[in-house]
């Protein structure tokens, strides 16, 4: 497999369409071209993308957190609703503002259906993400005691290689 690497969202998006264009790939109904179910769109395209780099980003900001000088001080996650969608999750709103531990992989994963992993993106068009909440918050809301230590966590890997089956 030969690594892409662009400058911007639309070289990616042209370069992409290029590759789709000389592949023959495009919608299997002519009538969805340029739509979502077109994966030489760019709308489809600009969605890979954003979610691809959101979820780079968010990877760094969820290991850099379990890191133990940093989980010391910050050990607990808010889940926050930090944009507005079209359509909001009805699995993510009773759990909005809920503060869990950041090694909380279990809960962090399952609010993840599409991904799975226990960091954002939540979900295509998922307007959550998490901010950090440190010790003495943590401590009030029972999720440790005073004096406790953080745990050297074990920072799940992200997924490189999905199969042909989607896992």
């Amino acid at each position: 497999t030969e690594a892409m690497i662009v400058g911007s969202r639309a070289e990616f998006v042209r370069r992409m369409q290029e590759l789709g264009t000389e592949l023959g790939l495009g919608p299997l109904d002519p009538r969805d071209a340029g739509t979502l179910k077109d994966v030489t769109s760019e709308r489809r395209l600009g969605l890979i993308f954003d979610v691809q780099t959101r979820s780079a980003q968010a990877y760094g900001g969820f290991k850099q957190g379990l890191d133990p000088d940093v989980l010391a001080e910050f050990p607990g996650r808010r889940f926050i609703r930090v944009r507005g969608v079209q359509s909001a999750r009805s699995d993510h709103e009773h759990v909005e503002d809920v503060v869990r531990l950041a090694t909380d992989f279990a809960f962090w994963s399952g609010l993840n259906e599409d991904f799975g992993v226990p960091y954002a993106p939540f979900g295509f068009g998922c307007g959550h993400d998490v901010e950090d909440v440190d010790r003495d918050e943590c401590v009030d809301l029972g999720l440790i005691r005073r004096g406790w230590q953080a745990p050297r966590a074990a920072v799940p890997e992200p997924i490189t290689d999905i199969g042909p089956d989607g896992k």
